[in-house]
């Protein structure tokens, strides 16, 4: 627990959803994208489409969890295993509907491991991803003869792609919220960084200034080479002021 103030409160903020956000700009997927513009619940489509609009609760968590574990290439095994799903049968049910949904998912996925072999040079280079701002992870098990082998590397192609330039992102909100931070008359402070969230202490009277200087620096980073957007999808930062850390949960 953080140590508690009376004259500061702390700001806690993470980005919503930013792995499915990440994989619509990637795969240009029509249904991804609109659904994100409009505002629209990737969970509650899922729901609807697998088990109809009188889903329940426990469907809609089902569905929730699909979306996760298809983005990085879950099994209807891993489903029940991890998940909780009654059995491999409403697993595959649940996958085959987001493949069905989300129609550019798959093609993206095979021509991104496809580009990622395709790198690869002899005694040079071995296969290899790049995020979105061009950070690279070699991939070398991508030309293992060894099926799982193989299969592990390619699932890790598509999970480094996701996963790091979700990371590129958040490092960008952080530093223009530091930024930022330092052109206010208040003192604040990133405090720290746990998993994705982020941890900003500001003056209680400015805690209000605060919430909207995180959500706005999260937001909107721009790429530091071209000064544009980076995602074709919006970005949303979920933040609330709390006085202590695990109020923040």
């Amino acid at each position: 627990m953080l140590p508690r103030s009376k004259k500061n409160v702390f700001i806690v903020s993470d980005l919503s959803q930013i792995e499915l956000r990440v994989l619509g700009h990637f795969t240009k997927d029509k249904e991804l994208i609109k659904a994100y513009k409009n505002g629209l619940s990737l969970h509650k489509l899922l729901a609807e489409r697998v088990f109809g609009p009188d889903y329940t609760d426990t469907q809609y968590l089902l569905a929730k969890n699909g979306n996760f574990s298809c983005l990085f290439g879950g099994s209807p095994g891993v489903l029940v295993r991890k998940y909780q799903f009654p059995n491999v049968r409403t697993a595959q049910k649940v996958i085959d509907g987001f493949y069905a949904t989300y129609r550019r998912v798959m093609p993206w996925k095979q021509e991104t491991i496809y580009e990622a072999r395709n790198r690869y040079k002899r005694r040079k280079s071995p296969p290899y991803t790049l995020t979105i701002l061009g950070r690279k992870r070699r991939l070398p098990e991508l030309m293992s003869s060894v099926r799982s082998v193989r299969s592990g590397a390619e699932r890790q192609a598509i999970s480094s792609i996701i996963q790091g330039s979700a990371a590129d992102l958040f490092k960008l909100g952080m530093i223009e919220t530091h930024r930022k931070l330092q052109d206010v008359k208040w003192e604040g402070h990133i405090l720290m960084m746990v998993h994705d969230e982020m941890v900003v202490e500001v003056p209680e009277r400015y805690a209000d200034e605060g919430l909207e200087l995180v959500k706005s620096s999260m937001e909107n980073v721009l790429n530091p080479m071209t000064g544009e957007p980076i995602l074709s999808i919006p970005i949303v930062a979920e933040a609330k002021i709390v006085t202590r850390w695990s109020e923040g949960k």
